[in-house]
């Protein structure tokens, strides 16, 4: 330990305020501690004993023992129940094996609200006994605090001493490098378990650490690059508070809406907001969980539910609004004044009024998960669905639209779920029953005759007198009741319709809502099987799919046999829905998303038009000993962030109104196989993050992403747009990730660029887990690898040309296979190619 870490922790601990008892973990109660930083000037580590080092903060304070034994998973050495109070970990993290777990393992000993102060290494000799596994940035540290749990409060650069201070380390120490000089760099973070309160926040500050030197291969004079300083302002773990406002423009069944007034007539008199509060909590449809989840994350959301008549005649009595519903809705949209219409019910609003409403807000937003014939896309800036199908469908009619699933209300799951063998119906069915659902009705009759299946829904009395599914229809069930209806199932069956576009039928995807809704009241969902189905759940374990209607029946009667692994699946089904299916979770991805598009609104002249005579020209041959370190540091240009945004723009903006580019198609395609809901992904080179946007948008695919770039600038900008993904300001041929830790890499557009070219492939290889591509490649075929100067955005550059040969031989000799070589253009006649490679790790 060093003397500067009693001085972090007292400062800190007298920042933040000290409720309840002080603990180190780690370390010892009489610590060895390196004095030189007490003395203010360099020289000797000369260790001594500082009897009770922190008690000046705590004079009884405990240190809690941890387990460095690399053949343990476990990190703290106790298992008892530790009482409240603020804690500090010193220099342990770069010792385990696992600093994910071992933060976990912290975090779960910290009550709500208290805080961690933590130190790391970055530069200092290496350790054998303990081992050392590893060294940190200050992004790194947050990045993996955050990934534990834990908020980050502050993280920065700690102790930076370089060898020119010499400081010397001891003959006596255990460490490598005796007697040399040597550079002492630490970082540190200040943590919380939860929010700590606003009284106990320091006042915002930005501080910047000094730069540091990396070397060039011996092939390239061994040429020095140094980068800009490194700001900590780490990435932000989830959607920030926003004074955003979005209004929900919802519809009930008509069916339900009467049903619920002939029960409940004294509401007709009733106030907006007791009439609007009441139907909420039946929980029918989407109810508030979609503003609900919005509003946990700091918006103003509302909802109209705008075909619901006593609830609009109620709304314009208390305003003097129009008895007129369309220009009652605009009187409605007037004095709420959001900024986004969120239409979920894309029929309802003919275009004439989304006409009318548009001079009021800044995004119209639609929902759409059924057929979808004649709808005005082109009034819409956005549009969600939840069918895979219909996201390609709408896209070709030249509208932005994402995928996003349907949801489970979490907070249902404790009112309805019952003990598997308590519940009261062995197998349920509840939705429509409709004679014109042929497919259906054909399970549901094949389902009475062997299994004792119950209905509840609507449309039964469309059905044959004689049809043996009335025998077993219990009624209707509607919001609240067909949740509980669930809860108390054991079994409950699903069955998809066939998705329609424009006459064309596509029956390949898993999407409806029932999905979600039966898994998350806690019963054994056997549906359909479709194509996506194993994204969403794991089949055989978490739900049971058949392809047949004798499947089906099968299935039914062994589950019933076999109650034990019903319930199994059915508890694991449940699980999965409320970790990964819930609104909450829902509505962080699509608040991310219209926050972009309103930033988008709100920046439309912010740039210029790009000059795309003036983005790369100016070739000139050139030797490595003509490189200067202008040229290498030339990307860090806090010129180049704006302009390369402004062709970035007209790029997205095209990509939304359905024409993405080839080079945009050349990064993605290739990833379809690789790419899943959660894929960890690594882009190096990631400018602004603007890939970010382009993979998740492209592939359909939610991913967990992480951004490398050494300019400061670039890494700024892209935490300004993507405020939810990870962002690390670090040098490609030496990044702060363990090896094998992102399944897929990026090395996107920065090979060119990089002389040491040879390391930087090194390091992707090092980190990536199963797939690498190497994205907008330039080759030559016939040449040897040419280098040229250049002008990128009007600064000078360095650019290489790689002869294929030597480019592929580097990935080779790693034992990485090409998997596909996408020339995007070709310029054979002078011997250019722009090319991306897809390379596979084997082993």
């Amino acid at each position: 330990m060093f003397w500067d870490d009693i001085v972090l922790v007292t400062e800190k601990i007298k920042t933040y305020g000290l409720n309840g008892k002080f603990y180190q973990i780690g370390g010892q109660r009489n610590p060895p501690i390196s004095q030189y930083g007490d003395t203010g000037f360099a020289g000797a580590q000369n260790s001594g004993f500082h009897s009770h080092p922190f008690s000046d903060v705590d004079p009884d304070y405990e240190v809690i023992d941890v387990n460095l034994n690399s053949q343990t998973t476990r990190f703290i050495s106790t298992d008892r129940q530790i009482a409240p109070g603020a804690f500090a970990c010193l220099y342990m993290l770069e010792r385990t094996e696992d600093p994910i777990e071992a933060l976990k393992e912290i975090s779960g000993i910290m009550e709500e609200g208290s805080y961690l102060i933590l130190t790391a290494l970055f530069e200092f000799p290496y350790h054998p006994s303990p081992v050392d596994y590893w060294r940190f940035t200050p992004d790194s540290l947050a990045m993996l605090a955050r990934r534990a749990g834990l908020a980050v409060v502050e993280s920065d650069w700690h102790i930076n001493h370089t060898a020119g201070d010499n400081i010397v380390n001891p003959e006596n120490s255990k460490i490598y490098d005796k007697n040399q000089p040597q550079t002492v760099r630490t970082v540190y973070a200040v943590l919380s378990k939860g929010q700590i309160s606003q009284e106990r926040q320091p006042p915002p500050s930005v501080r910047d650490g000094s730069s540091w030197r990396s070397r060039f291969s011996a092939a390239l004079n061994e040429i020095s690059q140094s980068t800009a300083p490194v700001r900590q302002e780490v990435a932000k773990e989830t959607v920030s508070r926003t004074d955003h406002s979005c209004l929900f423009l919802n519809t009930y069944y008509p069916a339900f809406l009467e049903n619920f007034y002939s029960q409940n007539q004294n509401l007709l008199s009733a106030s907006y907001d007791e009439q609007l509060q009441a139907l909420q909590s039946q929980a029918f449809g989407d109810s508030d969980f979609y503003s609900s989840g919005l509003r946990e994350l700091g918006w103003n959301a509302n909802d109209l539910i705008i075909n619901c008549a006593p609830l609009q005649a109620a709304w314009a009595r208390e305003n003097q609004g129009s008895s007129d519903p369309a220009v009652l809705l605009l009187e409605q949209i007037q004095s709420l004044q959001p900024e986004i219409i969120y239409v979920q019910d894309m029929y309802l609003l003919q275009p004439q009024l989304l006409d009318a409403i548009r001079p009021h807000v800044k995004l119209i937003v639609g929902q759409n998960a059924a057929p979808s014939d004649n709808l005005p896309f082109d009034k819409y800036d956005l549009v969600f669905s939840a069918y895979p199908y219909f996201v390609d469908c709408f896209r070709n009619e030249g509208v932005a639209c994402y995928l996003q699933p349907l949801a489970f209300e979490s907070r249902l799951a404790r009112e309805v779920s019952r003990p598997f063998s308590q519940r009261e119906h062995q197998v349920s069915f509840v939705g429509g029953l409709t004679a014109d659902h042929a497919s259906r009705y054909e399970l549901l009759e094949a389902l009475v005759a062997e299994t004792p299946i119950e209905f509840w829904g609507y449309g039964a009395d469309t059905l044959a007198l004689n049809s043996p599914v009335r025998s077993r229809y219990r009624g209707e069930a509607w919001g609240l009741g067909m949740f509980e209806k669930l809860g108390n199932s054991q079994i409950t069956l699903n069955m998809h319709i066939n998705a329609k576009f424009k006459g064309v039928a596509n029956n390949n995807y898993a999407a409806n809502m029932r999905l979600y809704e039966a898994t998350g009241s806690g019963a054994l969902l056997i549906t359909d099987y479709r194509d996506n189905l194993h994204e969403i759940f794991e089949i055989g374990k978490e739900v049971v799919a058949y392809r047949s209607i004798d499947e089906a029946v099968e299935l039914v009667k062994y589950y019933l046999a076999h109650p034990a692994e019903a319930e199994a699946i059915a508890a694991a089904g449940q699980k999965r829905t409320l970790e990964t299916h819930s609104y909450k979770i829902r509505m962080e991805k699509s608040a991310e998303i219209m926050s972009r598009f309103l930033k988008y609104k709100d920046e439309e002249h912010r740039f210029d038009q790009p000059d795309y005579q003036h983005i790369s020209y100016g070739y000139t041959p050139i030797s490595s000993d003509q490189i200067t370190s202008d040229h290498l540091s030339s990307w860090q240009s806090d010129v180049m962030p704006n302009k390369q945004r402004a062709l970035v723009q007209n790029e997205l903006r095209e990509m939304y109104r359905g024409n993405p580019s080839v080079v945009s198609h050349a990064l993605v395609d290739p990833l379809r196989p690789y790419v899943r809901n959660g894929t960890k992904v690594l882009e190096i080179g990631c400018s602004s993050g603007y890939y970010y946007e382009i993979m998740e948008y492209l592939l359909a695919k939610q991913i967990d992403y992480t951004g490398v770039d050494y300019s400061q600038n670039m890494i700024d900008m892209a935490r300004e747009y993507y405020p939810t993904a990870d962002f690390v300001c670090a040098d490609g041929a030496n990044m702060p990730f363990p090896d094998k830790h992102f399944e897929v890499v990026n090395s996107s557009c920065v090979l060119l660029h990089c002389p040491n070219y040879q390391e930087h492939i090194a390091e992707a290889i090092r980190v990536t887990g199963k797939a690498l591509i190497v994205h907008r490649t330039p080759i030559c075929k016939r040449r040897p690898t040419q280098l040229n100067k250049k002008f990128a955005y009007g600064v000078e550059t360095v650019e290489l040309r790689f002869e294929e040969s030597e480019f592929l031989s580097y990935f080779k000799d790693a034992r990485l296979r090409l998997v596909s070589a996408n020339e995007y253009e070709s310029h054979p006649e002078n011997d250019e190619y722009d090319v991306t490679y897809l390379f596979e790790k084997q082993g």
